[in-house]
């Protein structure tokens, strides 16, 4: 399995993973649903804890930024 690939939406990268987080090895991925992570350019993965990636992007598209950082103060 390679390393997750992101795409950027409103200067926001999103990336699906099996792995318990986008910077883990390639070879430790989980068994079960991907997990969605986000980060600004240059910044750390934030977990979204959703499962559709649909509507993480329409949250990115919507909010931009502001966004992850809602997910930050959550955590």
């Amino acid at each position: 399995m390679s390393e997750p690939t992101p795409i950027t939406i409103n200067g926001i990268d999103i990336v699906e993973t099996a792995y318990n987080h986008p910077d883990d090895p390639p070879g430790m991925h989980t068994n079960g649903p991907m997990s969605i992570w986000v980060r600004v350019p240059r910044g750390e993965w934030v977990p979204t804890y959703c499962r559709r990636l649909h509507e993480v992007r329409w949250w990115c598209e919507a909010f931009g930024p502001d966004y992850v950082k809602h997910l930050e103060e959550q955590q």
